[in-house]
């Protein structure tokens, strides 16, 4: 896109009323920022009150340049000058043929089937899903084949003792064949159980 077919574009984006935001992304500025140096660069400021680019040295309001900026600028050699008259703070490098702009393309998706009912799904159950996330984040879950393991949320902390030989060994072949868990959960998986279940 050529500059001068940008800036006219953004004139014309902000005389319909459409936001800086929207504006930058259909110019492809990268920032509303850059926009305004853009626009800086070309002989425009921001008028604060309207938000809107005005020419730097205008002391024309902003409603007043927001009907001149509806007005398409075509430039032929005969009404040049007469152009220029009314425009006399706008550089006449920066006037093109509003005929030569093509209309930016719809920017909205169009969502399939499939996507519509995913998304009315979603907002069915969006209280129960809040309520599994808010579940998920206190409780650590992990299954595998008939194992579940479900600790609350916390760091885990290095533990010594001693313990039944026997019953270590059979708990490490266990863990041995459970790969998918770290011997950690299990152990304090089994140490919560035994809590839950003799704790009176």
């Amino acid at each position: 896109m050529r500059v001068e077919e940008k800036l006219q574009i953004v004139l014309d984006l902000q005389a319909q009323g459409v936001s800086r935001e929207e504006i930058t992304k259909q110019v492809g500025a990268a920032s509303v920022k850059a926009l305004g140096s853009f626009m800086g660069d070309r002989g425009y400021r921001s008028d604060r009150r309207t938000l809107m680019y005005v020419p730097k040295d205008s002391n024309v309001s902003a409603k007043e340049n927001q009907k001149s900026n509806n007005t398409p600028t075509n430039i032929d050699s005969n009404t040049s000058t007469k152009k220029n008259q009314n425009l006399s703070n706008t550089d006449s490098s920066t006037l093109i043929n509003t005929e030569s702009i093509t209309p930016q393309p719809n920017t909205y998706q169009v969502l399939d089937p499939i996507q519509e009912e995913l998304i009315k799904t979603l907002t069915d159950e969006k209280e129960t899903i809040q309520d599994m996330i808010q579940w998920f984040k206190k409780y650590r879950v992990l299954v595998a084949s008939d194992i579940l393991i479900e600790l609350p949320v916390s760091e885990n902390t290095m533990i010594s003792c001693r313990s039944n030989k026997t019953m270590w060994e059979q708990f490490g072949a266990f863990a041995d064949t459970n790969k998918a868990f770290s011997k950690g959960d299990l152990l304090a998986q089994a140490l919560k159980e035994f809590v839950e279940k003799y704790n009176k």
